[in-house]
């Protein structure tokens, strides 16, 4: 604060930041408080000069220039407001805070940064241990001039270039450090060493030999020898050094080894990354003709690389929507929901849906049912009901494949789809039907868990009754042609009320239930392409011809067995396309050590490139499993079956 000298301003108050920041204000309050507690603080302070004086008040803080017209504002500022009103000398100026030159030294200190080149400044002292806190040095003083033979004994490291080779191929470097015992040294200088970096002399003779037999450098040669004329503007980009070596002159990194053609995999070999990350290691080092193709083609064409490398694109093969039956019971998705608990003797359901009207039929069953009991069920609830389909869709179950459901259904005229091993989308309709169904168990079964097999008609009605929401309809109703009563309708007396075609003739009946059908059929398509849509979001199309070889992703197919899965290879092969099943499922030349089925999806294989050069590449064992999951074998019946406990688990078992 200032009061008008003539000529220059003459300061009033200082100290006033120190005591705010002692007291804590400025971390306890914002700034659009704590600074009006500054000038309160200086008023209070030096009442005795400022009543009844004129006096400016300079602050950095702008929104201090309305302190006596505080809008909107907070109990705490109205009160400063009213305690300002009683200075009416006072006039605050706001002046930025870098052109201060008289404020309080605490909060407008100048740190003068010394210039310095180094990371340490030029005065800077290292730090200085006691003779007893230095270890080191008391270890070489105990020891004395017998330090270099008894604790830092000659050392020689070495790296190996053939993997093949115990022997080490080059001498990287040595170190040596010795003392003569006449001769007294202090620490520094015995602990001083020396690094040499040089090629065998068997590499750079082996080196010299493949120049010769390499096409390129074959011509190369004769211009660089000491013989060569005088002249050697044909080959300005090499040179050759004393030792019989050439070497490439690049721009930044200065001078690059040749390395002959028959050398580059055995250079490229050696823990290769990825292209760019090995392009880059080797440019600054080696050079070679076509550089670029070569490491490309290597990195590529790796067994190793293809074999445990996650793949980063998405992944492969569109939606392939089943087509849309015309007539209902035309076509039928069956499957089974397993190892249920106890419930009347039954411990397993039978979900049979129609792929058009989405009816749906829960036929409680149990876990050793053979394929003649399936068939039974079949014929009972289907077949005498709303005749013979003209598809099944299922997956791989034991009861739905073998010798006896292929007769059957050859009599019979079906046509079966069959899921492709470990692709349960294939028949997502069932599968979601699944899930609902175990949604509405687990909503109304008792605490035992034991009368779920009573619910099972009374959810299928609710369901089958219920609008969907694909055609917008009832399944009751496409199937049918009218609505059936519900207990509300009944308890409401609104029966005729209920929706239902009402016509006059059979005729119109017709005409009026095939609209309705198409109008789901229409319904089903749209919903069919919005599916299409979203599966497709981030995938790309691939295809394979016969004879390409391929890579099974041994993680997808849940062929890893055992601990330590995280470290194994994902991709096993490379094994031969036989044939294309499908746009999207091939049939694969597999060895009889693969206990699964032949035809595969197209999102559990990737392509395998083979180099179009005779390189060799390191190899990855096969990786075999002789146990799988998907058991294609023929089971005849189920003569008894138990629960074995793994861990906190029980395993249902079966004995065939």
């Amino acid at each position: 604060m200032c009061t008008p000298v003539p000529k220059e301003e003459h300061v009033m108050a200082g100290g006033i930041v120190p005591g705010i920041l002692k007291t804590g204000l400025k971390q306890k309050f914002p700034s659009n408080e704590s600074a009006p507690i500054a000038l309160k603080e200086a008023l209070t302070k030096f009442q005795a000069h400022l009543e009844g004086a004129q006096f400016t008040a300079f602050t950095d803080h702008n929104a201090l220039l309305f302190a006596n017209k505080f809008a909107a504002t907070t109990t705490r500022l109205a009160k400063f407001s009213l305690f300002f009103t009683t200075y009416p000398g006072m006039t605050i100026m706001h002046r930025a805070g870098r052109v201060h030159d008289n404020t309080d030294p605490l909060s407008r200190y100048l740190w003068r940064i010394p210039h310095s080149t180094n990371p340490l400044p030029d005065n800077y002292k290292p730090l200085q241990l006691k003779e007893e806190e230095d270890t080191v040095k008391n270890t070489f003083a105990e020891y004395g001039n017998s330090y270099a033979k008894d604790i830092d004994s000659p050392v020689s490291h070495y790296v190996a270039t053939h993997l093949d080779k115990f022997e080490p191929a080059a001498e990287v470097f040595r170190v040596q450090i010795g003392l003569e015992e006449q001769y007294s040294q202090d620490y520094d200088t015995a602990t001083t060493y020396q690094l040499v970096a040089s090629i065998a002399d068997s590499e750079i003779s082996r080196i010299q030999e493949e120049y010769s037999k390499d096409p390129h450098y074959s011509k190369v040669l004769p211009w660089l020898s000491p013989k060569s004329p005088t002249n050697k503007t044909h080959y300005p980009q090499y040179v050759m050094k004393d030792n019989g070596l050439i070497y490439y002159i690049g721009g930044k990194e200065g001078y690059r080894l040749c390395i002959p053609n028959s050398l580059v995999p055995e250079v490229i070999q050696e823990a290769h990354a990825g292209y760019t990350r090995t392009y880059n290691h080797l440019c600054a080092t080696y050079y070679w003709p076509n550089m670029a193709d070569s490491v490309e083609a290597f990195t590529k064409t790796c067994d190793v690389c293809q074999k445990t490398k996650p793949r980063r694109h998405g992944k492969q093969g569109y939606l392939q929507p089943i087509p849309i039956p015309e007539q209902p019971f035309e076509v039928i998705t069956v499957d089974f929901i397993m190892d249920l608990p106890e419930s009347y003797v039954y411990n397993a359901i039978l979900v049979i849906v129609d792929k058009l009207t989405h009816y749906a039929h829960f036929i409680p069953c149990h876990t050793h049912i053979n394929k003649v009991d399936s068939a039974e069920l079949f014929r009972d609830h289907i077949w005498s009901h709303y005749s013979l389909p003209c598809q099944i869709i299922s997956d791989r179950d034991a009861r739905w494949t073998g010798a006896f459901w292929d007769h059957l259904t050859s009599l019979l005229g079906i046509k079966r789809a069959v899921t492709t091993a470990h692709h349960p989308q294939t028949d997502g309709q069932t599968e979601v039907m699944n899930q609902n169904l175990e949604i509405m168990l687990r909503s109304y079964i008792d605490q035992v868990k034991s009368n779920w097999s009573k619910l099972l008609p009374a959810l299928a009605f609710s369901y089958n009754t219920s609008t969907h929401s694909v055609t917008r309809q009832t399944p009751a109703f496409l199937l049918r042609g009218y609505e059936l009563l519900r207990p509300a309708h009944l308890l409401a007396n609104t029966s005729k009320h209920i929706p239902c075609i009402e016509s006059n003739t059979a005729e119109e009946f017709s005409e009026e239930m095939e609209a309705a059908r198409n109008k789901a059929k229409e319904a089903i398509r749209i919903g069919q392409i919005y599916q299409e849509r979203a599966y497709n979001k981030g995938r790309y199309f691939a295809h394979y011809q016969p004879g390409d070889q391929v890579l099974i992703n041994l993680k997808t197919l849940n062929l890893l067995k055992g601990k330590g899965t995280k470290l194994d290879q994902i991709y096993d092969g490379p094994f031969e396309v036989m044939e294309q099943i499908s746009p999207v499922t091939y049939r694969l030349r597999l060895p009889k050590s693969y206990s699964m089925h032949l035809v595969i999806n197209i999102a559990h294989l990737e392509k395998y490139s083979t180099s179009s050069e005779n390189i060799e590449h390191s190899t990855l064992p096969p990786k075999r499993e002789l146990d799988q999951d998907d058991n294609i074998y023929e089971v005849e019946r189920i003569v008894d079956e138990g629960w074995e406990r793994k861990g906190r688990r029980r395993v249902k078992l079966y004995k065939i």
